[in-house]
């Protein structure tokens, strides 16, 4: 696994085995390790198998690795590069879900319905009084979630100016700024298998970058996973 480049056809879907989004923590990693290694581990009379302990194994030495993974990243991407782009003859099974099942719930119009927008008020007050701790919320129907989901994420971002790279006070292009506000889509996709209701997922953006110029203002992304029946 350490020369990707001769065999980027054949490379396997690590994070498909642990049944993580690209993207995701190394903390998360880990623990989704330790939970998927009690369940197969060859000693586990009931739920084990070695052949898928030894797939989780492999995965997780290489995610866990910042230096394999980000070699493994790149070719990753090459071969599966629908985690950006909706690529309809790949993912024709799969949902796309509608704007409206993504949900910012410490967003300023969610917050003033709960009265959560006093003066003085911190974030992290903010969070205690409403008891929500991630970032986006995505809506998934319980009939949807057999067939795998497809969410897109717009998120705000920072652009380094490409003409200056934020080091000319007197560049015409960015007025001296140095950086744009913008927005980027992050497009997640999850296999049936990676849906729970409840579920956290805490994405590494720093990892989701579409370029060198463009920089997410939070290093970590939570999203959390709600199942609705109606």
């Amino acid at each position: 696994m350490n020369d990707f480049s001769k065999e980027e056809k054949n490379i396997p879907d690590f994070y498909k085995s642990l049944r993580l989004p690209f993207g995701a923590s190394s903390e998360l990693v880990k623990k989704q390790y330790k939970k998927l290694a009690k369940i197969f581990h060859p000693d586990n009379q009931a739920t084990g198998s070695g052949e898928n302990f030894i797939q989780i194994y492999y995965a997780y030495k290489v995610l866990i690795n910042e230096k394999k993974r980000k070699i493994y990243d790149e070719y990753y991407l090459k071969k599966f590069s629908f985690l950006y782009k909706v690529n309809k003859s790949l993912n024709q099974t799969k949902i796309l879900l509608n704007e409206k099942r993504i949900v910012f719930p410490n967003s300023i119009s969610t917050l003033a319905k709960h009265g959560l927008l006093r003066v003085g008020l911190r974030t992290k007050d903010r969070k205690k009084y409403s008891g929500i701790n991630h970032d986006v919320e995505i809506l998934i129907d319980k009939k949807e979630i057999y067939r795998g989901i497809i969410a897109k994420i717009p998120l705000t971002v920072r652009i380094l100016c490409p003409e200056c790279l934020g080091s000319d006070i007197y560049c015409e292009s960015c007025n001296g700024k140095g950086n744009y506000k913008g927005t980027r889509t992050l497009i997640l996709e999850l296999e049936p298998e990676m849906i729970a209701h409840g579920k956290v997922f805490e994405l590494e953006l720093g990892r989701l970058r579409p370029d060198k110029f463009v920089h997410f203002k939070k290093k970590i992304l939570k999203v959390k996973l709600e199942i609705i029946t109606e």
